[in-house]
């Protein structure tokens, strides 16, 4: 199966994601949803450090367009929060989950509980760091 299929499969077919993506810890995209962007682009690569957690507590960032401010983090989960998340359609959340080798990105819309979302991004989290990944 491709990245995007196990993705899709584990992640955003369950509708509890409306997007998400898998980057390399190197920042290169392994997987992604169609319309999964995050700008500042290069932010994957520190973001678990010291350093990338402190630029993301003063300047959040930007997944597909929309503002998220950071929650709190540690060297292994991120959690950010939209920050106009009124409309139960558009994105209320995110969780950023590291493994060896990856960085599971998933976004959840505001009509959906966030524990659900939690658990399928750390399903495929642990996936991944089953496989060696």
């Amino acid at each position: 199966m491709s990245w995007d299929g196990i993705l899709s499969q584990m992640l955003t077919s369950k509708g509890n994601c409306t997007e998400g993506a898998v980057y390399g810890r190197n920042g290169a995209v392994w997987a992604k949803s169609a319309n999964f962007s995050l700008n500042p682009e290069g932010i994957i690569q520190s973001m678990f450090s010291d350093a990338g957690r402190e630029y993301l507590q003063t300047n959040g960032l930007y997944i597909s367009n929309s503002r998220f401010r950071f929650v709190r983090g540690d060297d292994e989960v991120i959690i950010m929060a939209a920050s106009k998340p009124e409309d139960e359609n558009l994105p209320h959340g995110a969780f950023f989950i590291a493994t060896n080798q990856t960085v599971v990105c998933a976004v959840f819309p505001a009509r959906t509980f966030k524990g659900a979302a939690s658990l399928d991004a750390h399903a495929l989290a642990d996936y991944l760091k089953t496989s060696g990944y």
